[in-house]
C-alpha cells in the first residue's frame, strides 16, 4: 500500500524549487490575514450596532386587523423581576412587541391579541435575552447579513489571488485550490443572499432558527442544483474512456474517468442511502446532521472540480507573450513511416503560429526545440521527425534545434532547458503540445525550476475528461493537508449550526 501510495505521490506531486514553496505558503497566509481582518472590523462594527441597538427582542404577530392598536394588544408576564415590555407597536395589522431583560432567568410571556394568545419562553440566562421557541435574539438578522459578507469577502479575497497568478503560477494546483474555495464561497454566499431577499421581504415571517436552518441545508440544495450537470459530465467520463481504451489500449490511467464517474453518482446518492439507513434510529435532527455535513464536504469536492475546469479553461484560451526566445514542442508518438500523426503535427502548427504571430507583433524570431525520444517502433526520435517537418513548413533549419533523448515529460522539459540555456541563454521560453496537455505539462516544467510559459493546440474532446481527472486527483494528492484541513473546517461548521438549532 506504501508503494502505492509513494507511486501515485511521485506521479502528482507538484515538488515545485523551496521559493515556490514559500511563495505558495504566502499566498495561504495572505489570504487568510485578510479574511481575518474583515471579519475584526465586521465584528467590531457588528459589536457597536448591537451596542446602540440595546440588549432587547422584537415579537412579531400578524394579528389580521389592518386598523389594531398598540393599547388593544396585552402582554402579561408569569415571573416579576426578569424581563419587562419595552414598547408595544402596530402596522398594517403586524404586531410589534419589544421584550427586554431585567434579571436572569426564565420568563414566560402571554400576549393576547385580538382574542388570540401567544405564549412565549424567553431565557435571560447569559449576557443576551433570548427567545426559545425561534432562537431570535437580538439583531439576529445582522448575523445572517454578516456571514453573507464574510463569504463573499472569502469568494473575492481568494478570486483575487487567482488573478493575481501568473506565469508558473497558472500551472500549478495551487491555483486549482485557490479557485475551488472561491467557488466554495461564491455558492454558500448565494444560498444564503437567496434567504437575504426572503428575511427581507417578509422580515415578520422568519426566524433565526429556521434560518439556520436553512443554511445548513445550502450545500444540499447546490449538489441538487447541480446533479443533472454532474450526471452528464459523469456519462462524458465514461465515453471518453472507452474512447481512450480503444485508441491507446488498456491502461489504469485510462479506467480513473470511470472509476470517478461512479464516485460522483454514488456521492449524490450518498445523502439518501445515509438517510435511509439512519433513518428512525437516530433523532430527525441528528440524522439530518449527518446528511447535511456529508453533502458539505461533497459539494466542495465537486468546487474543487469545478476550479479543475476553470483552470483548464484559463488556459485553453491563454496566449503566452510576444517575447519568447525559444519554443520547446513536446513529442509524442509517430508514424512508422517517420511522419507526423495529427495529434503531434498539432502541436508544431502551434509553435509555428505563435512564432510567426510574434514575429509580425515585432518580437524576436525564437528559436525551436522539438523534443522526443525515440520509441521502439519508431524508425527516427520523434524530435528529429518534428525538426524535418519545421524545416519543411518554411522555418529555417538554423532555428531548429531538435532533442532526441527524452522518453517523458520530465525530461522534454530538462533536456530541452539545457539546449536552451546553450543556445540563448537568460532567454524568455514557452512550449507547446496539445491543449489538455498544457496544465500538466506546465506543473512539471515548474517542478524542475523552468519559468515556460504554455500554448496548446486542439484535440479531439474525448481526451479533455481523463485530463481533467488526472489534475482533480494531482489537487488531492498535492494539497492533501489544505484540503483536509478546510474538510475539518466544513464539519466544524456544520456542528455549530447543528447545536444552535437543534
Amino acid at each position: 500500500m506504501n508503494r502505492i501510495l509513494k507511486t501515485i505521490r511521485e506521479v502528482f506531486a507538484d515538488d515545485r524549487p523551496d521559493s515556490e514553496k514559500a511563495g505558495r505558503r504566502e499566498i495561504i497566509e495572505r489570504s487568510r490575514n485578510r479574511i481575518l481582518i474583515f471579519l475584526a472590523v465586521l465584528t467590531a462594527l457588528s459589536a457597536v450596532f448591537v451596542t446602540v441597538h440595546g440588549n432587547f427582542i422584537a415579537l412579531y404577530y400578524r394579528s389580521g386587523i389592518d386598523d389594531i392598536r398598540p393599547e388593544d394588544i396585552e402582554v402579561v408576564l408569569e415571573e416579576e423581576g426578569i424581563v419587562k415590555t419595552r414598547d408595544i407597536s402596530t402596522k398594517d395589522g403586524v404586531v410589534r412587541v419589544d421584550i427586554e431583560p431585567v434579571g436572569k432567568g426564565t420568563a414566560v410571556a402571554t400576549i393576547k391579541i385580538a382574542g388570540s394568545w401567544y405564549t412565549e419562553q424567553i431565557n435571560n440566562e447569559g449576557i443576551v435575552v433570548y427567545q426559545m421557541s425561534t432562537k431570535n435574539f437580538p439583531c439576529w438578522q445582522l448575523v445572517i447579513l454578516d456571514g453573507f459578507l464574510i463569504c463573499l469577502w472569502s469568494c473575492l479575497v481568494f478570486f483575487h489571488e487567482y488573478r493575481r497568478m501568473k506565469g508558473t503560477w497558472m500551472f500549478s494546483y495551487t491555483s486549482i485550490f485557490i479557485m475551488g474555495i472561491s467557488v466554495f464561497f461564491f455558492v454558500i454566499a448565494v444560498g444564503v443572499s437567496i434567504i437575504l431577499v426572503f428575511l427581507i421581504k417578509d422580515p415578520t415571517a422568519y426566524n433565526f432558527g429556521k434560518i439556520v436552518d436553512w443554511t445548513h441545508t445550502v450545500m444540499m440544495y447546490f449538489t441538487l442544483v447541480t446533479a443533472p450537470g454532474l450526471i452528464l459530465f459523469s456519462a462524458a467520463l465514461c465515453i471518453s474512456n472507452i474512447q481512450l481504451i480503444r485508441k491507446e489500449g488498456f491502461r489504469f490511467v485510462n479506467l480513473l474517468g470511470i472509476i470517478l464517474s461512479f464516485l460522483i453518482v454514488a456521492g449524490m446518492l450518498g445523502g439518501t442511502i445515509i438517510l435511509e439507513v439512519l433513518d428512525l434510529k437516530l433523532k430527525f435532527s441528528v440524522t439530518m446532521y449527518i446528511v447535511n455535513t456529508y453533502y458539505g464536504i461533497f459539494s466542495y469536492m465537486i468546487c474543487l472540480l469545478i476550479g479543475v475546469f476553470l483552470i483548464f479553461f484559463r488556459i485553453a484560451r491563454h496566449r503566452p507573450e510576444y517575447d519568447k526566445d525559444y519554443i520547446v514542442i513536446l513529442g509524442c508518438a509517430i508514424r512508422s513511416d517517420g511522419t507526423l500523426y495529427p495529434l503531434i503535427r498539432g502541436r508544431v502548427d502551434k509553435a509555428i503560429s505563435f512564432a510567426r504571430e510574434q514575429e509580425a507583433a515585432g518580437g524576436p524570431s525564437p528559436i525551436f526545440i522539438p523534443s522526443g525520444g525515440k520509441g521502439g517502433d519508431e524508425p527516427v526520435s520523434e524530435g528529429e521527425a518534428m525538426a524535418a517537418y519545421l524545416v519543411s513548413s518554411g522555418i529555417p533549419e538554423s532555428r531548429v534545434f531538435p532533442e532526441t533523448r527524452s522518453v517523458n515529460t520530465k525530461e522534454n522539459m530538462r533536456f530541452s532547458s539545457e539546449i536552451a540555456d546553450e543556445r540563448c541563454p537568460g532567454g524568455k521560453g514557452a512550449f507547446s503540445t496539445t491543449n489538455y496537455h498544457v496544465f500538466r505539462s506546465g506543473v512539471i516544467a515548474a517542478t524542475q525550476g523552468l519559468e515556460l510559459d504554455g500554448m496548446g493546440s486542439p484535440t479531439k474532446w474525448y481526451f479533455w475528461p481523463n485530463a481533467l481527472i488526472r489534475e482533480f486527483i494531482g489537487l488531492l494528492v498535492d494539497d492533501m493537508k489544505e484540503v483536509l484541513l478546510f474538510s475539518v473546517l466544513i464539519v466544524f461548521f456544520c456542528t455549530m449550526l447543528f447545536l444552535i438549532v437543534r
